[in-house]
């Protein structure tokens, strides 16, 4: 089942319904429902909390990251029957003298209800299981957070949720992985809060998306032209979209004819997205 967790996260994504929508539908919502018997989703703080700019990771703002050695850097847009909820960062690294090895997410969602859908979807679905809620007392780290420890008690893995950032951190290492996710918090606690025009604003902007031809037919190769710019300065990507060359891309048309719609996601450093949508007429061969 876990294999569903990442559908919808592909940047070019058919949006025609399909067989599975019913069934996905009830999958994501079961999810829901059982996030909030076990750690209580519903009443989870946060949820209206203002937007954060998002976040640039660089391993030496962190004092706990020493000697860093990233192993993997994925970026993807993560999306169910509940819509686009955020971007995903899913880092490998190795830290320290041992090179202990280390897992980081870095979500940035839409809104800090999305950002405890990131939890559940893209922390406890990606899970096996046995994590336990923390009251902010016992540890003050987000507005939320669930850990996962060891058999003799030793923090191994923390979820945690702070206005509209998700931050997961995971080890089987001998790292404290309590003191850097505190120190990811302070770090957003201190970027300051924008209202939603301010934080719009320094989203990627699409200049075009549109295909050369708007009737093609079916399997027939489509040219897309890409374009969008970054008000922040800190880069473009199209995750999951494939190579993007000379502001082209191309894809193979469905085999259904009619109209179809497609979407694409323009993300910035910040993780930050913006989303645009062009339609193609597949004719009858």
């Amino acid at each position: 089942m876990n294999r569903f967790c990442s559908l919808g996260a592909a940047l070019v994504v058919l949006l025609a319904l399909n067989a599975y929508a019913t069934d996905l539908e009830k999958w994501d919502e079961g999810w829901l429902k059982s996030s909030d018997e076990k750690y209580g989703f519903n009443q989870w703080p946060g949820k209206a909390a203002s937007l954060k700019k998002g976040l640039l990771f660089s391993a030496d703002v962190y004092p706990s990251l020493t000697k860093v050695n990233i192993t993997s850097d994925d970026v993807s847009v993560q999306t169910n029957t509940r819509g686009t909820r955020g971007v995903l960062r899913r880092l490998r690294i190795k830290v320290g003298e041992k090179q202990h090895e280390l897992s980081i997410r870095i979500g940035v969602a839409i809104s800090g209800e999305k950002a405890h859908e990131m939890i559940v979807f893209d922390g406890l679905c990606a899970a096996s299981g046995g994590y336990s809620r923390r009251d902010d007392k016992a540890l003050p780290i987000g507005d939320v957070r669930l850990v996962y420890e060891s058999k003799d008690g030793r923090i191994l893995s923390i979820l945690f949720a702070r206005n509209n950032l998700f931050i997961s951190i995971s080890t089987n290492d001998s790292i404290d992985v309590q003191t850097l996710a505190k120190e990811f918090d302070e770090k957003i606690k201190n970027m300051p809060d924008l209202p939603q025009a301010e934080f719009d604003a320094t989203r990627p902007k699409f200049e075009a998306f549109e295909p050369a031809v708007k009737k093609v037919k079916p399997r027939e190769t489509v040219e897309m032209k890409v374009i969008a710019t970054d008000p922040t300065g800190t880069g473009i990507s199209f995750p999951n979209m494939g190579k993007v060359k000379d502001d082209k891309i191309n894809f193979f048309a469905p085999e259904k004819p009619g109209p179809h719609t497609f979407a694409a996601y323009a993300v910035n450093g910040f993780l930050q997205f913006t989303r645009a949508e062009a339609t193609i007429e597949v004719t009858k061969e």
